[in-house]
C-alpha cells in the first residue's frame, strides 16, 4: 500500500451503520424499558429506579439510567396481569417524569391485505369445528387450563435471609422505633434532628455507613420517618439481610429490611406522591397441553364428550441415544383421518421433519 501512495486509512465513510432496534433480545425473561421524559431534571446523573410487583409472589428489580434517561428492568417469572410500582430511589428526584414503554408492536404495517375471502365450501367444517370447541369448554374447561407450576417463581428477590422476626412471637410495642430498637439488634436506629435513620450491622464491629434498602412488602420506603410512624400491628414479619446486595447494575444496597404485612398487599403501603402504579401485562400463563387418558374403566365409560380434533401436542420430547422413543395417546369422539407432525433438531442443529396419518373409525359404525 505504501509503495502505492498510501499514507492514511480513514475509517468514517467505511463504517456500516447500524440499525437501531427497537426490541432487544430476551435472553433472561421480559425486559420492561422506561425512560426519563424531563432528562434536564437528571442534572447530567444517573438516576436509580426501582421496580416492584405486588402480592404473594411479589419481586423487586433495579436499574440505573443511561446517558439518554432510559432504564431497563429484566424480570423473571412476570406472568399474566400484574400491578407494577415504578419510583426514583430518592424523594430528592420528585421532579423527575418517566413513562413505560408499550411491550406491543404498535406500528402501522406497511403492507396493504386484499378483502378475505371464505370457500363458501367449508362452512359445514367450519360450523362443525365450533361447535366441537364449544363442547370442549363446557366439560373439559378446568383441565385445558391447568398452569405449569414450575415456571412460576414464588422465591424473593433474596436467596438468603439472616434473621425472620415473627413478631406475634414476642410482646407487641404500640411504636416501631419500640420494635426495633428492642427486637432487632442488627440495626441500630439512629436520629438526627428531626430524621431517623438506620445503620445495620454487618458483623461485630462492622457498621454500614449509609441506610439499608427498606422495604414493606417488598416495596421500597427512602423515608426512615414514614417507617418508624407505621403501625407496627400492621407487620406480621421482618426479615433482615446484614450484607451488601447487588440490585441492579453495580450498585450494592447496604443491607436489607423487609417489613412483611398480614396482607402483602398493595394498600398496606403509604406511596410517596412520585410513585407511579401501572396495570401490566406480562408473558402469557403457561399451561400445560391436556389430552386425556381414556385407558381406565372410569374413563371409557364416562358420559363426558370429548370432541377434540388436535389429540396431542408436546414441544420438548427428548430422544437419547437409542435413536427412538415411544409417545402414548388416546384418540376423541371424532372419527376421521388425522395427520400426526414430528419436528425436531439434533445435536448439530440440523433439522428434520416428518409426517404421518391414521384413520379414526365410528365406533358405532365399526360393530356393523
Amino acid at each position: 500500500m505504501l509503495t502505492h501512495g498510501w499514507r492514511k486509512f480513514k475509517l468514517t465513510n467505511r463504517v456500516v451503520k447500524q440499525d437501531a432496534y427497537s426490541f432487544i433480545p430476551e435472553y433472561e425473561g421480559l425486559t420492561i424499558k422506561g425512560k426519563v421524559d424531563n432528562p434536564a431534571a437528571m442534572d447530567s446523573r444517573r438516576i436509580r429506579f426501582y421496580l416492584a410487583t405486588t402480592g404473594k409472589m411479589a419481586q423487586l428489580y433495579g436499574s440505573k439510567t443511561d446517558g439518554k434517561g432510559n432504564f431497563y428492568f429484566v424480570t423473571k417469572g412476570l406472568y399474566g396481569n400484574q400491578k407494577l410500582v415504578i419510583q426514583a430511589s430518592s424523594s430528592k428526584n420528585d421532579k423527575i417524569r418517566f413513562s413505560l414503554e408499550n411491550p406491543f408492536f404498535d406500528d402501522d404495517l406497511d403492507d396493504t391485505w386484499g378483502p378475505f375471502y371464505l370457500n363458501p365450501n367449508y362452512e359445514r367444517s367450519i360450523i362443525s369445528r365450533h361447535i366441537h370447541m364449544q363442547t370442549q369448554n363446557v366439560y373439559w374447561n378446568s383441565e385445558n387450563n391447568i398452569i405449569l407450576a414450575s415456571a412460576i417463581d414464588s422465591t424473593n428477590f433474596y436467596d438468603r435471609i439472616d434473621h425472620t422476626y415473627v413478631l406475634d412471637n414476642y410482646t407487641r410495642f404500640p411504636t416501631m422505633e419500640e420494635v426495633m430498637r428492642e427486637y432487632v439488634p442488627e440495626v441500630l436506629v439512629r436520629k438526627q434532628g428531626d430524621m431517623f435513620n438506620f445503620r445495620v450491622i454487618r458483623m461485630p464491629q462492622k457498621i454500614f455507613t449509609d441506610n439499608p434498602l427498606v422495604l414493606i412488602n417488598n416495596i421500597p420506603v427512602f423515608d426512615i420517618n414514614k417507617i418508624i410512624e407505621y403501625n407496627p400491628l400492621l407487620v406480621k414479619q421482618i426479615d433482615i439481610i446484614k450484607d451488601g446486595f447487588i440490585l441492579g447494575g453495580k450498585s450494592v444496597v447496604q443491607g436489607i429490611i423487609n417489613y412483611r404485612t398480614y396482607t402483602n398487599s398493595l394498600e398496606d403501603v403509604h406511596l410517596d406522591p412520585s410513585t407511579t402504579v401501572v396495570n401490566y401485562e406480562g408473558l402469557q400463563v403457561p399451561r400445560v397441553f391436556y389430552s386425556p387418558m381414556h385407558g381406565d374403566k372410569m374413563s371409557k365409560n364416562s358420559p363426558k364428550p370429548d370432541h377434540r380434533n388436535l389429540l396431542f401436542w408436546d414441544p420438548s420430547v427428548t430422544i437419547h441415544g437409542t435413536g427412538t422413543k415411544e409417545i402414548a395417546f388416546y384418540t376423541s369422539d371424532l372419527s376421521g383421518k388425522y395427520i400426526g407432525i414430528v419436528q425436531g433438531l439434533n445435536d448439530n442443529g440440523n433439522a428434520g421433519y416428518s409426517k404421518f396419518s391414521f384413520e379414526v373409525r365410528d365406533r358405532m359404525m365399526s360393530k356393523k
